[in-house]
């Protein structure tokens, strides 16, 4: 009777120890797509949280070089007066390095940005940006993970006020 109360168990435990056997490992010409969300944490410090949203697709050189192409919003409020907000739409370009440990996939990131930013003032302004981070895919099967990250961004200001800003997020990729 005990042996039968372990079975479901020892199947789910084999189960999740084999995900690691059909990771998909990207090879040249290989393609992913994802979407993340999360927290941005500006560095000027009359600026408070806000979020930010993130699409992304990734073309790999090699099974451990990828082009990456991101397009993203955020938006955060301020602490000045009438409580005005920011908001930036942004494309970046990264050269990615992953290393391939099984299931768990870390990795970093760096590269070009420009951001369209609307500062608390008005206006639009547009500016170049460096962005350098790291995080990791954590493949629950051959072709879905789960990705974690964090990335600085190193804007320009607008007017007075700095727009440099680090991101922390999570979501999706799926790889083809």
């Amino acid at each position: 009777m005990r042996t039968l109360r372990l079975f479901p168990a020892l199947l789910l435990a084999s189960l999740l120890l084999a995900a690691p056997l059909r990771a998909a490992k990207p090879e040249e010409g290989h393609v992913a797509v994802g979407g993340i969300a999360g927290l941005v944490v500006p560095f000027e410090s009359d600026y408070s949280l806000g979020f930010q949203l993130e699409g992304s697709l990734d073309y790999y050189l090699s099974s451990s070089v990828a082009i990456r192409a991101t397009g993203g919003y955020l938006r955060h409020g301020t602490e000045l007066d009438g409580d005005p907000t920011v908001s930036s739409g942004y494309f970046l370009a990264s050269a990615v390095y992953v290393w391939d440990q099984g299931s768990v996939r870390p990795f970093v990131q760096g590269g070009l940005g420009f951001h369209a930013i609307e500062p608390v003032d008005g206006g639009r302004s547009g500016r170049l940006g460096l962005h350098v981070g790291g995080g990791a895919e954590f493949l629950l099967d051959r072709r879905f993970a789960i990705v974690g990250q964090a990335l600085v961004h190193f804007v320009g200001g607008v007017g007075d006020r700095s727009s440099t800003f680090a991101g922390l997020a999570a979501g999706v990729r799926y790889h083809f």
